[in-house]
């Protein structure tokens, strides 16, 4: 089996996680593919975000920096999350020490799936890694709708055969595999 080169979180070091920047530098730089991370929103759409939470290491409102308990991704719609900047490392934080090299792009907003994929078709050989970020936590969404919702994203995406399901909850795995076996 050949190595591949996957850009974690769509390429983390370079530019902001799981953004549609981060996405595009790694087919730039010839990755493989990117591994990502999926999310429902409460209007159930799969949105590429890492934390059940929003994260204040990285996540800002007009302007000003999260702080305190953050909103559930489950507890917010689309027109919600798209209020959320993402582009940018907070100053001195945890997250900024962790990627030093991150490049800032002001603006960059929370993506979904569906922009994801839309944006890997671009390559023919780019493939990506969707893990279904769910647990047996009260800040997680419903694995089975998770999954339902991301396995519908790439199957209406014709994209399935360039994508890898992972995932630390079997209950989400186990529904992938209930509805495509093959």
């Amino acid at each position: 089996m050949p190595t591949l080169n996957i850009a974690h979180r769509g390429g983390a070091a370079f530019y902001p996680e799981n953004s549609l920047v981060a996405f595009r530098h790694a087919m730039a730089l010839g990755c493989a593919g990117a591994e990502l991370d999926v999310q429902l929103s409460a209007d159930g759409v799969a949105v590429v975000y890492h934390d059940a939470r929003l994260n204040p290491g990285y996540t800002r409102k007009n302007g000003a920096w999260l702080d305190g308990v953050t909103p559930r991704i489950q507890d917010m719609t689309l027109q919600e999350l798209r209020g959320f900047d993402i582009g940018r490392a907070r100053p001195g934080s945890d997250y900024a020490r962790a990627h030093p090299e991150q490049a800032a792009v002001d603006g960059e907003r929370i993506p979904t799936l569906d922009a994801v994929v839309a944006q890997a078709k671009a390559s023919p050989d780019f493939r990506l890694w969707v893990e279904l970020k769910c647990d047996d936590t009260q800040d997680s969404a419903d694995p089975v709708a998770l999954a339902d919702a991301a396995l519908t994203v790439i199957e209406d995406a014709d994209f399935l055969a360039r994508t890898v399901f992972v995932g630390f909850d079997w209950r989400a795995l186990a529904r992938v595999k209930q509805r495509r076996p093959t």
